[in-house]
């Protein structure tokens, strides 16, 4: 019978220390797999599968005594996560469209600022 397992990567910064006695409960809000790796059990045909997983947002730890949020502060971050899930929302490949849409806002990055009224 196959196996199926996680392995979450990635980092984000978090408002405080973590008690190394405690334990904690940890939320993500969205994650994305990165790679799937597919190792064979046995000679009959089963393999275990490792889907490799990345924080793609913010996230909550939950201690015995507080919530610790962890906040992805990156902009470059936080514009990927965006069109990653806009992309996925339309059936789209994420990283070809993460390509075309920062490609298109640099050709036309006046014309946004001027729509955004940010100067």
């Amino acid at each position: 019978m196959d196996s199926h397992e996680i392995q979450i990567t990635g980092k984000a910064p978090i408002d405080g220390k973590l008690d190394d006695t405690k334990d904690y409960s940890i939320a993500y809000k969205r994650l994305g797999v990165r790679s799937i790796v597919r190792t064979p059990l046995e000679e009959n045909g089963d393999y275990k599968y490792t889907y490799k997983l990345e924080n793609l947002a913010d996230l909550t730890a939950i201690g015995e005594d507080r919530i610790i949020q962890g906040k992805n502060k990156s902009n470059s971050k936080r514009l990927r996560n965006r069109c990653w899930i806009y992309s996925n929302d339309l059936g789209l490949e994420p990283e070809d469209f993460y390509d075309k849409f920062t490609a298109s806002l640099i050709d036309k990055f006046e014309s946004v600022v001027d729509f955004l009224n940010i100067k």
